[in-house]
């Protein structure tokens, strides 16, 4: 519940005034990614293992960081 309430705050900056559009972009972005690693992480695990399912679920929350990180900086960078 606390990563889609994640994901609901990170989509709500595209319609944020105060966001610039390609800051609000890549943090929907990687909230997204970082919302489908858990998916995948959760399903290899109780689901069925998925073959590379653990290097697909790092790239997802590498990519996901990464783009979180990438939005705030073009948010807040001076």
């Amino acid at each position: 519940m606390v990563i889609t309430l994640m994901v609901l705050s990170a989509m709500l900056t595209l319609n944020n005034a105060a966001w610039k559009a390609s800051a609000g972009g890549l943090v929907a972005l990687g909230a997204i990614l970082f919302y489908f690693s858990d998916i995948l992480l959760a399903w290899n695990k109780f689901v069925n293992p998925i073959k590379n399912g653990r290097l697909a679920n790092m790239i997802l929350y590498h990519l996901g960081q990464a783009a979180l990180v990438a939005g705030v900086l073009i948010q807040f960078a001076k």
